[in-house]
Order: C-alpha cells, then sequence, then structure tokens
C-alpha cells in the first residue's frame, strides 16, 4: 500500500504501514483489474480493451499524482501542467504494459512517470491543483458573482 495525500494504491511491493485487512481490499481490486484487462486484450473489441485500461489508469493514478506532488516537496498539490504530466506517463504507462498481470507494473510505472516529471519544467505563474483554485471562482456571500 502506498499512501498519497489524495488515496491509498495498491502496490506490487511489501504492504508498509497498512492493515491487513486493507492491503487485501487494494490487492484484489489490482488483481482484478489487471485480469480484466488482460481478458480484453485477447480479442476483444477497443471498447472492451479500453475500458479495462481505465480500470487499471484510475487504480494507479493516485500513485502518478503522489510522485507529482513529492517533486514539489510533497506537501501542496503539484502544478496543473505537472499532474498532467503525471497522468500521461501513467497512461503510456498502462498502454504499453505487456504483461498478464500487474506483477512489476509499479515499478515501471514509477519509473515511466518519474522520467517524464523530470522533464515537465511548471510554467511561470503555474496555478496549483488545490480546493484554492477551485475556490477562487465561487459566487461571493452576496450570491453576485464578480468579474475575472
Amino acid at each position: 500500500m502506498y499512501t498519497t495525500p489524495r488515496h491509498v494504491v495498491a502496490t506490487d511491493g511489501p504492504v508498509v504501514g497498512s492493515t491487513l485487512a486493507g492491503s487485501t481490499i487494494a490487492a484484489t481490486a489490482a488483481d482484478r483489474a489487471w485480469a480484466g484487462l488482460h481478458r480484453a486484450r485477447l480479442g476483444n473489441p477497443p471498447d472492451a480493451i479500453a475500458a479495462a485500461e481505465d480500470r487499471v489508469f484510475r487504480l494507479y493514478l493516485p500513485l502518478a499524482r503522489a510522485l507529482a506532488s513529492e517533486l514539489f516537496g510533497g506537501t501542496a498539490a503539484a502544478p496543473v501542467e505537472v499532474e498532467w504530466a503525471a497522468e500521461l506517463a501513467l497512461a503510456k504507462a498502462v498502454l504499453g504494459w505487456s504483461g498478464e498481470d500487474g506483477r512489476g507494473f509499479e515499478a515501471y510505472a514509477r519509473a515511466t512517470i518519474t522520467d517524464r516529471l523530470r522533464r515537465q519544467a511548471p510554467s511561470p505563474g503555474h496555478q496549483r491543483a488545490t480546493a484554492a483554485r477551485l475556490t477562487s471562482t465561487m459566487l461571493p456571500t452576496g450570491g453576485v458573482q464578480r468579474g475575472r
């Protein structure tokens, strides 16, 4: 298990600091997702393969976001474009994985994401993907939205 600022992610390594029940649930979810992807890739239509790839992608999405956050000190969410780069690298890792199951995938995904993040430089006035950015567009207490 790998704890991120947002979620808990199944890993293929030893479980550190988690409960046995939590690790079993995460491992079972990961096993099911990988088995589904393997079955889908055995001659199913493209939409079935894409749905299975999406399930695997979503399972490891918190890992990608955590790696992006770690690049910026680990306490705040990463800039939006850095999170996007991490997500893109994760998508490429899922699409490029040829294994029948997920054994070894986390290490492969980490390497793919980390390599992409090292090449990603945030733009000069980057925005952080936090609640602060989302609340900046909310209506003031009077119910009237001010111009931006």
